[in-house]
This record gives structure tokens, sequence and C-alpha cells, in this order.
């Protein structure tokens, strides 16, 4: 990519800052200094709209369908509103988008993760990494483990992938 920007020359663009991949560059700083932010599907998306950015994709995400973010449909439609936001000089972003992703996020994390606690332990050389405990086979069955009822239900009868009420601690 660094090859590809330097022989387009793109640093003689004004508007545009190039950041090479052995640079840091916080992502929270650069959404903060952006009128607004343009993702594929990303999660940085749903982060933006948090931080109270408006966010355009140009693909659909798990955040996309409840109104975090715009999502023009079809290229032409993602073209005009692209060149409409960067002609403005003020955004306006509707409220309900950072609640919503709020919501959203909150969600993920809380309600639809699964608990494979009994499963992983900390890898004790990366930090924030796990690694598979020692477990009986057993304990991977549906009637030993919520986490695994909840994937199994998923599976085999179009279950929703989600703990049952009160299993969550």
């Amino acid at each position: 990519m660094s090859q590809w920007a330097q022989t387009r020359e793109i640093g003689k663009i004004w508007n545009l800052r190039f950041v090479p991949p052995e640079q840091f560059l916080s992502s929270y700083e650069l959404i903060n200094r952006s009128k607004f932010v343009m993702v594929y599907n990303s999660t940085i998306g749903m982060e933006a709209s948090i931080m109270g950015k408006l966010v355009l994709a140009a693909g659909k995400s798990r955040y996309s369908p409840y109104e975090t973010c715009l999502l023009p449909e079809g290229r032409s439609a993602y073209v005009a509103t692209l060149l409409q936001l960067l002609a403005a000089s003020k955004v306006d972003v509707p409220v309900q988008y950072a609640e919503n992703a709020r919501r959203f996020l909150y969600f993920q994390l809380y309600r639809s993760s699964l608990p494979f606690d009994d499963f992983l332990e900390p890898d004790g050389i990366w930090n924030g990494y796990v690694k598979l405990k020692d477990f009986a086979w057993q304990a991977l069955l549906p009637e030993n483990s919520p986490a695994m009822r909840a994937f199994s239900d998923g599976i085999l009868r179009g279950g929703n992938f989600m703990l049952h009420e009160g299993e969550r601690g």
C-alpha cells in the first residue's frame, strides 16, 4: 500500500494524509479529528457512532440495520452521499445513531456473547490471549454447559444462539 501511495503521489493531495503501517496512530484520535468516518463494515464504525461521528458504510455490518450509520443502497447512492458529505462544511449526525450504537454494543458484549470460561484460561504469554484448559469431553455436552446448549440449540433447532433466561451470571 505504501508503494502504491507513493507511485500515485497521494502525498500531494492537500486534504489527504497517508499513514504508513509502521507509524502508530490512535484510531480514536483520528475519529475525533474527522468530519465523518467511512467504513466498509468494520466495528470501528460502531465506535465512531458512539463517539458522535457520522459513519458512512459501504457494506452491511451487524450494526448497520439499527440506525447507527448511513448505508446508502447501491454504488451511485453511496457516491452521491460521499460527495455531499465531502462538500458540507458541517455534518449533522442523527441523535439516535450514538444511542443505538451504544445499545447494540451493550447487547453484543453482555447479552449475546456466550461464556466459554469453563474451557479457556489465560495463555500466560500474551496479555489478553487465552488457550484451552484441560477438561473432560463431557463438559462439551449441551446438558453440562449453558454456552454449548445455546450453540447446539442454534444449530440443531434453529435457535438464536442466546443463553436461556436466567443462565447468565
